[in-house]
């Protein structure tokens, strides 16, 4: 019996002398939502057209890669009594990507508003972001609605 134990406390301690070791990797793979939080929008009527001024607040979730990147993308549902149009636009989108600035010549198309840059992320939460925005017609708009803006992100 005591020839065992003394076996049994020589095995065990060799065992606990290796060490092992394991290696885990999880890859997770980019990921991006995007919702309009509201917008708010002003009309204003000149000879030469009808602009409409707006803002629109978004909530943006963004994982990308370490080579990947990523957009977001404005377009307006419109209807054809506009006639044609263009848009210009100022973009805050968070930390997850720079402000940017330009002029668009179909609001019907979807335009980059942001970059999303490499290894770029937000919480869970996601983060708040806002896009400024003038609609301008050639010439003077019925009294319609307003355009609507409409967002989309990719990521890769």
């Amino acid at each position: 019996m005591r020839t065992r134990l003394i076996l049994a406390s020589l095995t065990l301690l060799y065992l606990s002398g290796r060490q092992r070791t394991s290696d885990l990797s999880v890859s997770v793979g980019p990921e991006c939502a995007i919702a309009i939080l509201g917008s708010s929008v002003q009309r204003f009527d000149s000879g030469a057209g009808t602009e409409f001024r707006g803002l629109t607040r978004f909530r943006i979730k963004a994982r990308t890669s370490r080579t990947g990147r990523g957009e977001i993308l404005l377009r307006f549902q419109t209807s054809d009594i506009l006639g044609p149009s263009t848009f210009s636009f100022a973009t805050r989108p968070g930390s997850v990507g720079a402000p940017a600035t330009g002029l668009a010549k179909d609001p019907a198309t979807l335009t980059t508003v942001a970059a999303i840059g490499q290894n770029r992320h937000t919480d869970r939460a996601g983060e708040v972001g806002s896009v400024e925005w003038n609609y301008m017609t050639e010439g003077a708009a019925p009294s319609a609605v307003p355009p609507a803006p409409q967002m989309f992100v990719t990521c890769h």
